[in-house]
């Protein structure tokens, strides 16, 4: 079973508007009362992730920091960040 949720309402999002680490960090924040859910979901083999499109035009170079403390609180609800490029001519 495949479930997820798009959490920008099929949107795209100017990371000069809206910096990738306050929205991970606002959704972290969202989803902490689901903790226990996400435990349960991956210690049955399931997976939650962070799955971000990054579209870049005019350039391949692409630059984010991820600060420790955003790490960890997305470690401790169990979901990963998937990042994946799609630099645009």
């Amino acid at each position: 079973m495949r479930w997820s949720l798009d959490l920008c309402n099929g949107n795209k999002f100017d990371a000069e508007t809206v910096l990738f680490e306050d929205f991970i960090s606002s959704k972290n924040a969202e989803f902490k009362r689901h903790k226990s859910f996400f435990n349960h979901i991956r210690s049955s083999g399931g997976t939650i992730e962070y799955f971000v499109g990054w579209f870049s035009v005019d350039s391949i170079n692409m630059t984010i920091y991820l600060e420790p403390s955003l790490l960890k609180s997305t470690a401790d609800l169990d979901i990963s960040i998937v990042l994946c490029a799609y630099p645009e001519d």
